[in-house]
């Protein structure tokens, strides 16, 4: 009976854009040890078979398969379908390419579960790619929880600079405290009050008392807060009534 693993093993390498250098390093064995395979002057170990098929996420039996044939899945697919397989730089370009090629977020459907398997520049390079697709908001909250501390701030810092409250506003729950007080920082700094009604309910005392201190520097006016006073502590409310009676002194 004829062979056709030579034939699949480049069909399923291309299709999850593997180069023979990475499927080699997934496996263990040398470039060369691959190449031949594919032009069928060998053949795989017998003990790689199993990897082989964890591998491709296939069957051991579809590796000896006829008519295994290059799909026409994007790479995007090939992410969302298969999590748990090997992520070759190569994919990840090509997931990039795809994304950037998106004109409405309606047109894809991703998951973000591979992110455990990615390292953390490949994820700065998606998120930036996904953040830049109109409409993208509501999939923030969905990939936030697998970045870094740094990443996470430099995300809310980015969602701050181009004024995207509704994705903010989503991630306000699950930002930290380090991050909530960057968020606010930078509320105050620029003048983002309309995200400030959001984000005080979730503050801590010591974090409102940059609010008071700002108000007490004439960062922000005491009209911006005068609905807001029961967030604060009595002690806090008193400090914002001695500023209205200093400011109606100045009048």
């Amino acid at each position: 009976m004829t062979s056709y693993i030579s034939q699949n093993l480049k069909v399923l390498r291309k299709n999850m854009g593997l180069t023979q250098l990475e499927m080699a390093g997934a496996l263990y064995v040398t470039p060369q040890a691959v190449s031949k395979w594919e032009r069928g002057e060998s053949l795989p170990d017998i003990s790689l078979v199993p990897q082989l098929a964890q591998l491709f996420d296939v069957s051991i039996s579809t590796l000896w398969e006829e008519s295994l044939t290059e799909t026409p899945n994007s790479s995007l697919q090939l992410l969302n379908e298969l999590p748990h397989s090997f992520v070759s730089d190569q994919l990840i370009k090509n997931v990039l390419s795809e994304l950037d090629a998106v004109t409405d977020i309606k047109e894809i459907v991703i998951r973000f579960d591979f992110f455990l398997l990615l390292t953390e520049t490949q994820k700065e390079k998606i998120v930036s790619a996904v953040l830049g697709i109109p409409g993208s908001d509501h999939l923030v909250e969905e990939f936030y929880y697998y970045l870094s501390s740094k990443q996470k701030e430099l995300v809310v810092v980015e969602l701050l600079r181009t004024e995207r409250y509704l994705a903010l506003e989503l991630l306000i729950p699950m930002m930290t405290k380090t991050v909530r007080t960057k968020a606010l920082e930078l509320t105050l700094a620029n003048h983002y009050f309309d995200f400030l009604e959001e984000l005080l309910p979730f503050l801590n005392q010591s974090q409102k008392q940059l609010i008071i201190d700002c108000a007490q520097q004439g960062g922000i006016g005491f009209s911006q807060l005068e609905n807001f006073v029961t967030f604060f502590t009595e002690s806090q409310r008193h400090q914002l009534v001695l500023l209205e009676e200093d400011l109606d002194g100045c009048k």
